[in-house]
């Protein structure tokens, strides 16, 4: 019992409380909640820089998406992002999307070319392109000149499906031909059978819709080369190792990728990269340093070194947010991060980039049913640039150089505000 004016033997006292203990227990000091929650909202604490707000962040791994039953993984790991989380430790506003060109259908190819950005693409996807300055313009047939308004717009012979530069000269692979720029005012077309081409031995060579790869020297002359014996449906070609080291031809169909030597005239099956067909497989496929960047039906992409294929998202995990899967149509990686154009058709599509193990949202489209299908990195200008398409306009984003943070690139104007969601 207490005592008069304080406490007896074997009582506390709480919140002006008096509270007697059984004997032989124990007291133990410990917090009321253990798990308790502190959620912030608004503008609170922000870094002193107006371009960017710094916060402590657990890194990510895998795929976009939340990681589950993993010991040690964090549980508010983040789920799906509009803002920039490629550096560790930093959440930041992205670079400010602009609409550059809008156009009367798709843009299918945006190059580089003699010191300019060309698109191609539009209605019937023979519609061509040059930016010059802020201006998109078409090369008159009447006048042999590049204007920004009225004239007789040159059209490509077909729809094109992808370009190259050789021997400076522009080509524009169009599956059926291809036509060729010179920078000038000379367009040529040919009726030799092209859907893709790449640089290998100091010869043009390319790909047709059967599988038969061709060479020339001189970009109009050609020597026919060996076909894949399987019939296919091409969608991508490019430069990668092979089991010596060498770089040779590798070819994307809609069922895997294949090797081709070139002196030998035959192709050889990738096992390791055999799929069930489907005409998104290794479209756009993309070689970068050690790295062969192979895109999947369904949001897949295989990043594979010899001998060791690694399934890098981005639908790992939980996948993409619901109204946001798709399927990446195009890879371009630049310096240590790979952007991916995400089509995610009458959905809202995306610019992903992966820095590291994982992937975020880099840009997305403003609407729903705008489709990103192409991807453009430029150096052109003094900030370089990001080019994408979105439904039938080109778009593009300022990118620091070197993919440094954004507080070195001052020139860089970024978005206003963002969506950050965690798990």
């Amino acid at each position: 019992m207490a005592e008069s004016g304080g406490l007896g033997p074997n009582e506390v006292s709480l919140n002006s409380q008096i509270y007697r203990l059984v004997r032989g227990t124990m007291v133990q000091e410990r917090p009321a909640v253990s798990n308790a929650i502190v959620v912030r909202t608004g503008a609170e604490g922000l870094h002193d820089e107006t371009a960017t707000s710094a916060q402590g962040l657990v890194d990510f791994s895998g795929g976009l998406g939340k990681v589950k039953g993993e010991r040690g993984k964090d549980d508010n790991r983040f789920f799906y992002s509009t803002w920039d989380v490629r550096r560790n430790g930093q959440i930041t506003l992205p670079p400010l999307a602009v609409e550059s060109l809008a156009w009367d259908g798709a843009p299918i190819v945006i190059i580089d070319f003699g010191g300019s950005t060309y698109a191609f693409g539009g209605s019937g996807g023979t519609g061509i392109r040059r930016l010059s300055g802020t201006s998109w313009q078409t090369y008159d047939t009447g006048t042999n000149t590049w204007v920004t308004s009225g004239g007789t717009p040159k059209t490509l012979t077909a729809a094109v499906i992808s370009a190259t530069v050789y021997k400076s000269k522009l080509y524009i692979f169009e599956g059926t031909g291809y036509d060729y720029y010179d920078g000038s005012t000379t367009w040529t077309a040919n009726a030799q059978d092209a859907s893709y081409g790449v640089i290998y031995d100091d010869k043009l060579c390319i790909v047709n819709s059967s599988g038969r790869i061709d060479s020339s020297t001189d970009g109009s002359t050609w020597t026919t080369g060996g076909s894949i014996s399987t019939p296919t449906s091409i969608t991508g070609m490019c430069l990668y190792f092979n089991r010596e080291g060498e770089k040779v031809i590798h070819v994307g169909t809609s069922h895997g990728v294949y090797v081709y030597d070139f002196w030998r005239q035959k192709f050889y099956i990738l096992v390791d990269l055999q799929h069930r067909p489907n005409a998104n497989n290794c479209l756009g496929m993309y070689s970068d340093g050690d790295v062969l960047y192979i895109p999947l039906n369904g949001g897949g992409m295989i990043e594979w070194r010899p001998g060791i294929a690694v399934h890098a998202g981005p639908n790992k995990d939980d996948g993409m947010p619901s109204g946001k899967t798709g399927t990446i149509k195009r890879v371009v990686p630049i310096d240590d991060q790979v952007f991916g154009a995400h089509d995610a058709g009458s959905g809202t599509s995306t610019v992903l980039v992966k820095r590291g193990p994982g992937w975020s949202g880099h840009v997305e489209a403003d609407a729903a049913n705008e489709s990103i299908k192409t991807l453009w990195y430029s150096n052109l200008t003094t900030v370089h640039r990001l080019y994408f398409s979105q439904g039938n306009s080109i778009w593009y984003v300022d990118e620091p150089a070197n993919g440094g943070s954004p507080l070195q690139d001052t020139a860089i104007t970024y978005d206003t505000s963002k969506i950050h969601t965690t798990s």
